[in-house]
């Protein structure tokens, strides 16, 4: 998988992804979340477990989470 920038395309609505901001104090800050919208009017904002909605430019590029394991222990 690789990185998809913010600006290119974003994700499907509540569709969880990996989250990455390149430019943030010279060190890249990492975050699971999903692409939200109140409304149909409203702009889209990212939604991070334990933090307050972010805007779209809080991170900088994305990409889907892999697919989890199979089989036990």
């Amino acid at each position: 998988m690789e990185w998809i920038s913010v600006s290119d395309r974003l994700p499907a609505k509540r569709q969880s992804v990996v989250l990455v901001n390149i430019h943030h104090w010279e060190r890249n800050i990492h975050a699971v979340g999903y692409l939200n919208k109140c409304g149909e009017e409203d702009s889209p904002f990212w939604s991070v477990i334990g933090e307050r909605a972010k805007t779209i430019d809080a991170y900088t590029h994305w990409m889907p989470l892999p697919d989890p394991p199979t089989g036990g222990p």
